[in-house]
Formats: structure tokens, sequence, C-alpha cells
């Protein structure tokens, strides 16, 4: 069975095309829908423009096609737009996006996602911006044995531009591993409650000063609330990493990495006497950081090469030749910075 979709029924939009666009949709929907309960749908939407205040806004082809299973739980999506443009101020080319993700609950997801988008440019005065294929992959990952949930998100570029200054090639992998799941989707149901709350108390009151206070007072209350929900988060090996951090300037290139992971469950509590015995954090924390760059980015200023307090032997950084290097990790109840112990009070 075949199924064409249509928005004009919507009076709203049904405006915008008879004013805009002359009264014709470039919208198209179809639906396919299969003996096994399967379904597919696939969007196109057709080139148009649109002009106001002497600025024109062109909007390029896109397609996309997205199916399901009958169960509403494994879902594919697939898409191409070839991009926009208004005026000589800006553009955008080469959109796409992919992915193929499986729901375990509103919250957990099993899967990937990828974006990419071929090129774009802001031309400003001051700081016009460009970049060209910038790309974004994202994977989450759910075990439900073990009740853990696992995300990575990594991005990327050929090269990044903000008025004179250039990035070539960076990329970043962002992770986090063993997070509780049960724990999780709690915070992110007391989170939507909380947050639904807040906006449809903020719809009854019309005066922008007393919603602006009583946003504040319930964004607070919020907090304490969350505080509490995160706690379930913050068990034995939750983990979170930046890795394979990579760029180069024009002063030379950079890379780096950082680890950090709880060694034990931990509540909030537990944190507060770290202030004044942060040797307590060899007992919580499981450390691992580098960095390397040109030395010339961190100025004339002494301060990153010499000892910040009387435990550390080296800097935060260690100069070799014309670079900057750091290292630190805890390693058999030691907190080692650049190869040298740092005594903890």
């Amino acid at each position: 069975m075949v199924a064409e979709t249509t928005l004009t029924k919507n009076p709203v939009y049904a405006e915008f095309i008879n004013k805009k666009l002359a009264g014709k949709d470039p919208l198209h929907i179809t639906t396919r829908y299969s003996l096994t309960g399967t379904f597919e749908t696939t969007t196109t939407l057709d080139a148009f423009s649109l002009t106001d205040e002497g600025e024109t806004l062109q909007v390029k082809p896109a397609r996309i096609r997205a199916t399901s299973d009958k169960h509403l739980k494994h879902f594919f999506y697939e898409g191409t737009w070839d991009g926009l443009q208004v005026n000589d101020l800006a553009t955008m080319e080469g959109f796409s996006i992919k992915s193929d993700l499986e729901m375990a609950s509103l919250y957990l997801w099993d899967g990937y996602a990828t974006f990419a988008i071929k090129g774009g440019r802001v031309e400003d005065a001051n700081a016009p911006f460009s970049f060209s294929n910038l790309k974004m992959d994202c994977t989450s990952k759910y075990d439900k044995e073990r009740n853990i949930l696992s995300g990575k998100v990594e991005y990327g570029a050929d090269s990044l531009s903000v008025g004179e200054k250039k990035v070539e090639n960076p990329f970043v992998r962002i992770a986090v591993n063993g997070l509780n799941a049960k724990g999780y989707v709690e915070f992110m149901q007391q989170y939507m409650a909380a947050i639904n709350k807040v906006m449809a108390d903020a719809a009854t009151t019309e005066d922008p000063g007393q919603m602006e206070k009583a946003l504040e007072q319930q964004m607070a209350q919020v907090g304490m609330q969350l505080m509490v929900s995160a706690e379930k988060l913050m068990t034995k090996g939750l983990e979170f990493q930046i890795s394979d951090l990579r760029f180069k300037l024009a002063e030379g290139e950079v890379n780096g990495g950082l680890t950090v992971s709880l060694k034990k469950d931990m509540t909030m509590m537990q944190f507060v006497p770290l202030a004044n015995q942060p040797a307590l954090a060899l007992d919580i924390f499981e450390l691992k950081s580098h960095l390397s760059l040109p030395k010339q980015l961190l100025g004339d200023s002494p301060m990153f090469f010499e000892p910040a307090f009387p435990g550390m032997q080296t800097g935060v950084f260690v100069a070799k030749d014309q670079r900057a290097e750091h290292q630190a990790e805890t390693k058999d109840g030691k907190l080692l910075l650049n190869g040298k112990e740092v005594q903890l009070q």
C-alpha cells in the first residue's frame, strides 16, 4: 500500500505556501507499507527561493528515506540535501545523513548516526567563517546484561577558518563509557518532567519580568533535584574520555587526550573532603592525560613551565625543543606529572 501525505491542510503551512511560494508546495511525502508490517517513508524537497527585505534565500533539493520495522523499534535513515544560499552572504552545500538505530527504550539506543557537510561559508567583514568536509559520527551501545550504556561522538573536518586563522584537519573523539543505564533513564525522565513543568508554568505568566524571576527560581530547584538523580550515575567504572585530539595551526601541530574514570561508587558528599584533602582523589579517580603543542602558543609567561605549588616537581608542561609537552597519570597510588611524583597534601 502506498500513501501520499501533504501538509497543505494545515492553515499556517498553507498560508506560507500561498503567500511565499505562489501556491507551489515543494514538499512531497510518500509512505509504502509492506504486508509484513514494515514501512518506508520517502520525503523529497524541491528547490525554492524566498525574498525578504532584499535578501534571497535559495533552498536546494533534498531527499530523505526512513524505514522502520513493524514494532517501531529499529529505524534506518539516509538522506541528502544540496544545501542553501543567502545572496552572497552565506552558503552551505552537500549535507548528508545516515543512521541505523535500535530502540531499547525511549532513552536507550543502540546503533550509529553519521552527519556530513561538504562545505560552507559565512561572509563577515570582521571574521569570515568557512569550513570544508565537516563530519560528525555518533555511536551508542547499550549492554542490557550489564545494564551499561556507552556513547561516542567523533568530530572532524578538512579545514576550519575564522578570519585569518586556519585550522587544518581537526579531529576529536569524545566518549562516555560505563554509564549506569537505569540511573541514566531515571535522570532523563526527571529532567524532561522538570523542564516540561518549567515551560508550562512560564507559559501562564504574561509579565516578562515575573517570568524571568520564576524561571530562575524553578531552574535552581530543578538543578537541586537533578543532583540527587545524578548520584546514581557516579558508579565504579564510569569513564569520560577525550581521545585522538589533533589539529594543525600555522604554528604547528597540536595533539592530546584525556581519560578520567571512577574507581568506586560515589555520592556528592563524598567529594566535599577533596577541597582540604586532595590526596583522597587518588582513591577516587584514575587519570591519564597528554598534550603536545608548539611552545609559542603558550606565550612568554613561564607559569606553564614552573611548579604551581610545593608538591610539584615540574610545571604543567615541560619544554622539549620548540614544543611544550604534558603527561599526567595516576599509577600505584601516586599522581605522576611529566614523569615526576606530585605530593598531594
